[in-house]
């Protein structure tokens, strides 16, 4: 939407465009789930190996979250098990709940679950914490109406990110 200018800011986990500039906002952490059941709820944790044997849900095998994860498994050599491809969050955390599998997920996404104890963190030892860029898109331009760089200003201060728009403004 951002490319064919339906609107003038985006927010997304990352998109590479050579019409489009990128503002990193924040990292959020990717985290592996079980349901409160599942072996390695009673642990805590659990190795990546042991990982690669469970039934793995994902949702968008096209995304940069899938893109995250799948870098990861292939950094601790390992092949993970996808047992279901699904389309939505919502349906990925459902059947994480009911037992089906163990996903990762956005931490940000499953905090309602976690309030309800329907779904666990489990941290996993032989591997870093995985992050996943959140950035503010913007169509490439010359000049940025007052009202984008009002909102860019806000972004920065809300975030504390860096809008070298705002430095180039600034000094003009």
């Amino acid at each position: 939407m951002v490319v064919s200018e339906e609107v003038q800011l985006g927010r997304t986990r990352f998109l590479g465009h050579p019409e489009v500039d990128q503002v990193l906002l924040y990292d959020e952490e990717i985290v592996l789930v079980t349901d409160r059941s599942h072996p390695f709820t009673r642990r805590g944790e659990a190795s990546i190996q042991e990982v690669a044997q469970e039934p793995l849900i994902v949702y968008d095998r096209e995304s940069a979250y899938f893109v995250a994860i799948s870098q990861v498994c292939q950094q601790a050599g390992i092949v993970l098990r996808v047992e279901m491809d699904l389309d939505s969050i919502e349906a990925t955390k459902h059947m994480v709940e009911l037992g089906m599998g163990i996903a990762f997920l956005l931490r940000n996404g499953i905090s309602q679950e976690l309030g309800k104890g329907t779904l666990s963190i489990i941290s996993i030892r032989d591997v870093d914490h995985i992050y996943l860029p959140i950035c503010a898109l913007l169509r490439r331009a010359q000049h940025y109406s007052p009202t984008v760089l009002a909102f860019l200003k806000l972004l920065q201060e809300i975030y504390g990110a860096d809008v070298p728009f705002l430095r180039e403004v600034g000094s003009g």
